[in-house]
This record gives C-alpha cells, structure tokens and sequence, in this order.
C-alpha cells in the first residue's frame, strides 16, 4: 500500500467535507484548503491519460477538441474565447487531448496554482472577475463530487486552459492585444508561442509562482507602478470607501464642509496628516491642519 498516497487522499477528503459543511463561499479560504490538501504532491505532473473514475482520455479528450472547435463554453463569464480558439486547440493537440488539469480526477497542484492566480490577480492591476475568480470554488466542489464525469471534467479543463491564456496574455502585454494574430511570450530571448508556453512551462511547473512572475514584464517602471499598485490596494482595504461630500463651490479655509470628519480620515491614511494632528471638534469648519494637509496632497497627486 502507498501510504504517503492515502494520507494524502485521506487529508484531502477531511479537508472538503469541513469547507463544505462549513458552507464557506470565500475563494481565497477553499484554495487555502486545496493547497493544503494536496501539500504532499507538488512535483512536476506528467500528463495523465487517465481522466477519472471509469473515464478514458478519448471520452474527455474529445469534449475540449468540440469546446475549442466552437469558440464557446457557457461555464465562463465571458463565454465566447472566438479570438483564442485557436491557441486552445493547439494546447491540446500538444499534450494528445489528455485532460490538462485533472490527473485521477482531481484538480492538480499546476492546477491549483493557477486558479489561486486567477483570484488574487487584482495584486497584477487586473480584474479578478475576468478570469472566473467567484466560480473556481464551486468548480472545485463539482470536480471533487463528480470526479468519473466526463462533462464536469472536460467543462473544469477547457475553462481553467482559456482563463490561463487570457491571464498569461493579459499579464504579459496587458488587457489590450496590440498583435492578436502570432500572439507570442518573449521569455529569456526565446521566442514561445502561447499554447507550446502553456503545455512545456506551466502544465509541469513545480515553483509556478516563480513561472507566472517571469512571464510579466521585466523592466524598472514596470516594478515601480507594481510596488505603488500594492501599496493602494493596501489603502483602499483599510478605507471606509465613503466618498466625501461633493461640494457646490470650492471650499477655503474657515468656511464650513460637512465632509470635515471623513477628509480627516482620509488625509490620515494616506499620510498627509500627521496621526498626531489634532483637529478641533465642534462645527464643521475646514481649517487649521486639515488646510495645511490638504495642501500638501494636491501637489503629490500631480
């Protein structure tokens, strides 16, 4: 008996039944469990020709050929992958049609990393929601209920392969194609086209986030605007988001504003105004430090 095998399988069904009983909805907690789950198998896959429980790899295997031929799955937010069908076919001709994602049934490790991406690609400037973010639990939950299912295999497969492509794509030049013919990844001077990089790099990496990191661009400005970005994310996580009062005219020092409290807020929380500061309470009056803080936020805003 494999007993590394069963304490793995063993820890991952623990695992699905307390995220399951638990009813949890959060994508961030249900791929914190998988990784944890399937911590026992993070080597390199090789491409498994055994889709699930009873199912072969032609069963499967001839589903994402039909996906890809017609540049449609309702299973994703945005359904029609026309533009990309192509380099769908071409993925899967390059590992023989066999399921990229599953092995025995079950999302792999590869898999898992990619999803994980996916939902916390807001930390790239992206919409997390163009790649399924919200779905990819549930998704998970019907693989792990149905793994024999040639449909839920094959429906899980050809989404996680076009969201990765749209991903690897929008992470590489961005969410607007200047050359969508050829689309290629410049990586280290050699020249990959996308569906070879997907099946030969990401399918069989073991350190993925180092793999996803070299795709991105690799120039200075391109780090600074990344480091900025994470630094506002960080800001709008620990802001109200309460917008402050839109006033009719331009508001000077003395006069009254009834939004005193929230640019108080504000203004200390993107370092502005001194947490020392004091501001004097009573009526709504924009002076004193506020004035002085305001001042300095306007020239650092360009």
């Amino acid at each position: 008996m494999n007993w590394d095998k069963t304490i793995c399988a063993s820890r991952t069904e623990v695992v699905w039944q307390s995220c399951v009983a638990k009813g949890s909805h959060s994508p961030a907690l249900l791929l914190l469990l998988c990784f944890f789950a399937c911590a026992c198998s993070t080597q390199p896959v090789p491409q498994s020709r055994h889709a699930g429980n009873g199912e072969t790899p032609e069963q499967v295997g001839g589903q994402p050929h039909t996906i890809a031929a017609e540049g449609v799955l309702p299973w994703l937010r945005w359904a029609n992958f026309s533009d990309g069908r192509q380099n769908v076919q071409a993925m899967y001709e390059a590992i023989n049609y066999a399921p990229a994602w599953v092995r025995e049934g079950q999302a792999t490790p590869q898999a898992l990393a990619v999803i994980s991406a996916l939902v916390n690609s807001q930390t790239k400037g992206l919409n997390p929601e163009d790649y399924d973010a919200s779905r990819w639990p549930s998704r998970l939950i019907a693989l792990k209920a149905a793994p024999g299912s040639a449909d839920t295999v094959a429906q899980f497969d050809a989404a996680l392969t076009i969201n990765a492509m749209r991903y690897l794509s929008n992470l590489r030049i961005g969410r607007v194609n200047p050359k969508p013919v050829e689309f290629g990844i410049d990586l280290d001077q050699i020249h990959h086209d996308l569906p070879h990089y997907l099946a030969q790099q990401i399918l069989t990496a073991s350190n993925l986030p180092d793999t996803l990191n070299r795709v991105e661009p690799q120039y200075l400005g391109y780090k600074r605007t990344e480091t900025a970005l994470q630094t506002y994310l960080t800001l709008a996580a620990q802001d109200q988001g309460v917008q402050l009062p839109d006033p009719r005219q331009t508001v000077t020092a003395g006069e009254a504003y009834s939004g005193v409290e929230q640019l108080d807020k504000r203004l200390r929380l993107l370092g502005d105004l001194p947490q020392t500061a004091v501001v004097a309470a009573g009526p709504a009056i924009y002076e004193g430090p506020l004035v002085e803080a305001a001042s300095t936020f306007r020239p650092g805003m360009g």
